[in-house]
């Protein structure tokens, strides 16, 4: 079953195989829950589950999607099919996750900052392996004093500990997004 890549959803779905194998190396998942956001047509959430995880949650708004994976990974995984700006990530499991996610870089600022704020209440994830924008992680990354240091750079740095782990190029995607797309890795701030 093809599915075509939604503009409207900021649809980008990771191709490369070696970027793949990159990313579920980052941190260790086995006997671990795992959520992923935007999981698109399963091609990392294949990779994740060879890491055996003890439980594995996706958030997914297409609903065509959100089918295909229902089929493809049938008694796998649970599928959440909404939006992750309207969820509420504590409710998910009584457990810290380990969240992946290829964010649509149109919401992705929007995602981490909700993230970010909302840690106040209840510290629900053990560590994000999250794409954006390559401009947009070098604004979170940002050291003070520089040009692209801000609000995103403050307010990411205030609660969690970030380290870059890889650029990937656009060719990595199918459709090939125009910019390049930067991995990054938080963990919360004791």
């Amino acid at each position: 079953m093809f599915i075509k890549p939604k503009k409207s959803l900021g649809q980008n779905f990771l191709i490369d195989q070696k970027v793949l194998e990159q990313i579920v190396d980052t941190v260790e998942i086995k006997n671990k829950e795992v959520l992923e956001i935007g999981p698109g047509s399963g091609n990392l959430t294949t990779f994740i589950l060879k890491k055996n995880p003890k439980k594995f949650y996706t958030i997914e708004k297409d609903n065509e999607l959100a089918l295909l994976l229902h089929d493809k990974f049938i008694n796998q995984i649970t599928i959440i099919n909404d939006d992750v700006l309207k969820i509420s990530e504590d409710k998910i499991s009584t457990e810290k996750l380990t969240v992946f996610g290829n964010l649509p870089y149109n919401i992705s600022t929007e995602i981490l900052s909700k993230w970010i704020v909302n840690l106040d209440k209840k510290i629900w994830f053990e560590s994000l392996v999250l794409m954006f924008q390559k401009e947009v992680a070098e604004r979170i990354i940002a050291e003070s004093n520089t040009s692209k240091y801000g609000r995103l750079s403050i307010l990411s740095n205030w609660k969690l500990n970030i380290k870059r782990i890889i650029d990937i190029k656009p060719q990595s995607f199918s459709p090939r997004p125009k910019v390049d797309s930067t991995l990054l890795l938080f963990t919360p701030k004791e």
